[in-house]
C-alpha cells in the first residue's frame, strides 16, 4: 500500500495531461467518438496512471465527477486497439434529472410548479406507476403537499406530467421557503423514492439558482433542469 502511495505521489509532481472528450447526452449506451494519445517515456512506463473519470455537466458548465477508474497502464500493455472493460467507483449515483419550471405570482402568494419532466431514469421494469410529490417547508417546518397525476405509462428517457403544482406562499415567507420535489414509483413492494430535488432561498444544501431566477423574473416560467439525489 505505503509503494503504491509513493507512486502516485511521485507521479503528482509530474506534470499531468488532461484529455476531455466533447459532452453528449446520455443515451444507453452513451458513446464518445474522440481518441486520444500521449508518449510515455521508457522509464516512467511502470510509472504511469491512466484515471478516467465519468463527469456530468450541468446548464451552467459545471463539472461533477461521478464515477472514475484507475489503470496502471504496464499492467496490461497495449499494442493495438483493444476493447476490454474497466470496473468503475460510482462518487454519486446517476439516478436521472427533474426538469420543471417555476413562477412566483407575488399579488396572489402562490409558487406554480409545472412542465415537469423525468428524464435518463433508471431501470423501471418493476414499477407500475410513477408520480412526482412536491413539499413545501417554511422555516424547516412541513406546510403543504402537492402530487402529480399518476402515470402508468412511462418511459426511462422522458417521462413528462401534465398536473400543475401549486403552493401558497406569502411575500413575507417566501425567502423562508424551500420545496422538495420527489420522484416516486409504485412496486410491488410499495411507493419508493426514485430520488428528490430541494429548491430554495436560502437553504445552502438546496439548489438556490432556480429559487433566485424565479424571484427575480415574476409572473413568468424559468425552468431549469436538476439532477436528482438520494431521498434523506
Amino acid at each position: 500500500m505505503d509503494s503504491m502511495e509513493d507512486e502516485t505521489r511521485e507521479m503528482s509532481e509530474k506534470s499531468t495531461q488532461v484529455f476531455k472528450t466533447l459532452s453528449v447526452r446520455k443515451r444507453n449506451p452513451t458513446v464518445f467518438n474522440e481518441f486520444f494519445s500521449h508518449p510515455v517515456e521508457n522509464e516512467l512506463f511502470h510509472r504511469t496512471l491512466l484515471r478516467i473519470q465519468l463527469v456530468d455537466v450541468d446548464k451552467e458548465e459545471r463539472e461533477v465527477v461521478i464515477g472514475e477508474s484507475d489503470y496502471w497502464i504496464d499492467s496490461n500493455p497495449i499494442r493495438r486497439f483493444t476493447l476490454f472493460a474497466l470496473p468503475m467507483n460510482v462518487a454519486r449515483p446517476d439516478l436521472g434529472e427533474l426538469e420543471f419550471s417555476m413562477m412566483y405570482q407575488p399579488t396572489i402568494g402562490r409558487i406554480v410548479i409545472g412542465d415537469i419532466i423525468a428524464t435518463n431514469l433508471p431501470n423501471l421494469k418493476d414499477t407500475k406507476n410513477v408520480m412526482v410529490r412536491g413539499r413545501l417547508f417554511i422555516k424547516k417546518n412541513f406546510v403543504e403537499e402537492e402530487k402529480s397525476e399518476e402515470l402508468d405509462k412511462f418511459n426511462e428517457e422522458s417521462t413528462s406530467f401534465n398536473k400543475k403544482l401549486i403552493f401558497d406562499v406569502n411575500g413575507k415567507e417566501i425567502v423562508d421557503s424551500n420545496i422538495i420535489l420527489t420522484l416516486i414509483h409504485h412496486t410491488r413492494k410499495g411507493y419508493e423514492s426514485m430520488g428528490e430535488v430541494c429548491v430554495s432561498h436560502r437553504n445552502g444544501s438546496c439548489d438556490r439558482l432556480h429559487w433566485s431566477k424565479m424571484l427575480n423574473g415574476i409572473r413568468e416560467k424559468h425552468t431549469e433542469i436538476h439532477k436528482l439525489m438520494p431521498s434523506l
